[in-house]
Order: structure tokens, then C-alpha cells, then sequence
């Protein structure tokens, strides 16, 4: 009796498999074709993002600086020290008369006007963090965290012979006290002041662009392609809010042709950035305007996945369409053959009883 349930129940078996297994074949490939998390891919994506804060970290690079040489004005805040070219005279504001002299200024608030930011180190995984406000449409605040300290100076400035610089809270003397004065560079005294970290290794400084003889408002930029850290993320956050500014901000996912746009107040997430992702250019317009280009394991606007799904993918390398073709020849060549085969147990079991 045994034997012959076990019989009984290999044939159920078969005959449920041989009259819904196309049915299961559909459902598998619908459950492929259907956009789940977990089969999303990875998004190759350019975008352009104008917003009132970005945070970053770098790759290798070896760029000279964040910022292509323009003359500026340049407000260093606690500074480790800052190495003059010389031993510059300096007033106490209000006061003519001169107060002393010194080439080094330890600590402070230091101002820089009509500068130039020649050079800043940026080694691998210094994050940068950029900040704009409407105080200062033309200028921002960028704050460079080191892993280590640097072996040298983190930057340096040029020195004309039109800048000045304005000091606070900074002795000008030894272990002296701490003073507030005013330098004047002379034609003597043109060259490099030298920045130093203080000891959290943390730079922060913002730059505002001068005026050009023809009174119209002088851009600011950084320099063009700047690499990625390899799995780190890009934020737009200010004050624990969205950065994102303005309505003009747009995501191209390069592998399926898809447009996403990015409002204002809109909460954007890119993370897990990949190998070759860059910012391609940043300009100081109306905000920060951002140009990204790379690929990307979390593309998230507003909480929703924005990355490809499987199926999008396979549309737009026009894989699905071959699959389908394929799929149905095969699914057609196996009814067939299966046709074919029951008919001849058919015949067989016919001429048994025979």
C-alpha cells in the first residue's frame, strides 16, 4: 500500500508540473522583471544640484588647491599660526603710530584682503565642507578636516603689494598678549604667508572674490574635476535640514535614460560613490551649483530609491526585448517537445493493452 501512494503521489506531482509549469515560468520572470529593492542596480548618474551646503570627501588628486588661483578676500579662523613672508610693521586700529613688528601670527582671527589662494594641501579622505548664505551671495565658507596632520603648511596665501591683513585675538610677540592690529604689505615685503593647523586639524576659512575694475561681481569656482573617496557619501545638509536650493537641480541616470528633479527642500542621499565619481565643476551662482558625475550604490530623493531597477536597465540596453524573444522560443520549443513526449507514452501504453 505504501509503494503504491508513494506511486500515486509522484504522479500528482508530475501531472501538477506538467500543466501549471507555465505558469511558474511567468511568475519567475515577472518577479525578475519587477522592481525590488534588493535587485536594484547601481546608478551611473550625471547631475547638476545647486544647494546651500555640500560635504564631500576626496580621493588622490593632485590638484594644487580647492580653488584656481583668483585674487580674494580670505578670513582664516582659529588658525595654529600663519607664517608671513617677512617681518611686517602693524598698527593697533584707530592708532598711526606703529606698534611693532612680526612674521609670525600664532592663533586668531586672521583677514586677508586682496590675496591670492595660491595652493592647500588635499591629501586622500580630507573631507571638505561648503557652506553659502545670503549674506555673502559671491563668498563661502569651506572647513577642510585633515586625517593627520599635515608634515607642512595646510595653505598658502600670495601676498601683493595692495593686500592687508587685520589680525584678532593673536599675540604678536612670544607667549605676549593677545592683540588686534592691521599690516600693510610693501613692495619689500611681497611673498607667501603660510597657514598652520591648529590641533584638531580642522582648516576653516572663507573666500570671497574681489571686485574687477569693471564693478561687476567677480565669480568664484573651484577647480574642475575633483576626485571622490572610493564608497563615501556626498550630503546636503545645513542645520540638520535639506541644503537642496532652487528648482533647477536635475539627476540624468546615465544606464536607463531616466531624468529625476531635485526640488528645493528636497532630502537627496548619495552614498557609496564609486571609482571614477567626481565633482566635474562647482560655481558660486545663487547658491553652490554642482556638477556630479559618477556612480552611486544609495541614490535616494525624498526617501524613494531613485536607482535603476533590473528591468530599467534591461529596457535600455534592449535586453528585455531579446530575453522575451528568447524566453517565448523556448518556452514554445519545450510545449512542443512535451507534447511530443506525452503522445508517445500515449502510443505506448495503447499498445500494451494491445
Amino acid at each position: 500500500m505504501g509503494e503504491i501512494a508513494k506511486k500515486t503521489s509522484q504522479k500528482g506531482w508530475r501531472r501538477l508540473c506538467q500543466r501549471f509549469w507555465p505558469i511558474v515560468l511567468l511568475l519567475c520572470i515577472g518577479g525578475l522583471c519587477w522592481p525590488w529593492p534588493f535587485l536594484r542596480c547601481r546608478a551611473s548618474f550625471h547631475a547638476t544640484i545647486r544647494t546651500r551646503a555640500v560635504k564631500f570627501v576626496l580621493s588622490n588628486n593632485r590638484l594644487p588647491g580647492l580653488f584656481p588661483e583668483v585674487l580674494a578676500d580670505v578670513i582664516v579662523e582659529r588658525l595654529g599660526r600663519v607664517d608671513l613672508p617677512g617681518d611686517l610693521v602693524w598698527r593697533k586700529p584707530g592708532n598711526p603710530r606703529v606698534a611693532g613688528t612680526c612674521s609670525t601670527l600664532p592663533g586668531g582671527t586672521v583677514r586677508f584682503r586682496n590675496v591670492i589662494l595660491s595652493s592647500q594641501l588635499l591629501p586622500a579622505g580630507t573631507e571638505v565642507r561648503i557652506d553659502w548664505a545670503d549674506q555673502s551671495p559671491t563668498g563661502v565658507r569651506v572647513i577642510t578636516t585633515y586625517r593627520t596632520t599635515p608634515p607642512a603648511e595646510a595653505a598658502s596665501l600670495f601676498l601683493n603689494e595692495n593686500s592687508t591683513i587685520e589680525f584678532t585675538s593673536s599675540c604678536t610677540a612670544g607667549n605676549g598678549p593677545r592683540e588686534s592690529g592691521i599690516m600693510r604689505v610693501s613692495s619689500a615685503q611681497i611673498g607667501a604667508a603660510k597657514l598652520f593647523l591648529p590641533p584638531d586639524n580642522r582648516l576653516t576659512f572663507s573666500v570671497t572674490p574681489r571686485t574687477l575694475e569693471t564693478k561687476r561681481p567677480n565669480k568664484l569656482s573651484l577647480a574642475d574635476n575633483l576626485p571622490l573617496g572610493l564608497g563615501t557619501a556626498i550630503e546636503f545638509q545645513q542645520k540638520g535640514e535639506s541644503a537642496i536650493w532652487g528648482f533647477d537641480s536635475t539627476i540624468q541616470i546615465d544606464n536607463t535614460g531616466r531624468k529625476e528633479r531635485v526640488s528645493r527642500g528636497d532630502d537627496l542621499q548619495v552614498a557609496a560613490v564609486g571609482e571614477r565619481s567626481a565633482l566635474i565643476a562647482v560655481e558660486i551662482d545663487d547658491g553652490i551649483v554642482l556638477k556630479l558625475q559618477g556612480v552611486s550604490g544609495v541614490l535616494r530623493i525624498d526617501g524613494a530609491d531613485a536607482r535603476p531597477s533590473l528591468l530599467e536597465v534591461l529596457e535600455s540596453k534592449t535586453v528585455i526585448h531579446r530575453w522575451l524573444a528568447i524566453t517565448c522560443l523556448a518556452w514554445t520549443t519545450i510545449c512542443t517537445f512535451m507534447a511530443q513526449f506525452r503522445s508517445n507514452i500515449v502510443d505506448d501504453e495503447d499498445l500494451r493493452r494491445k
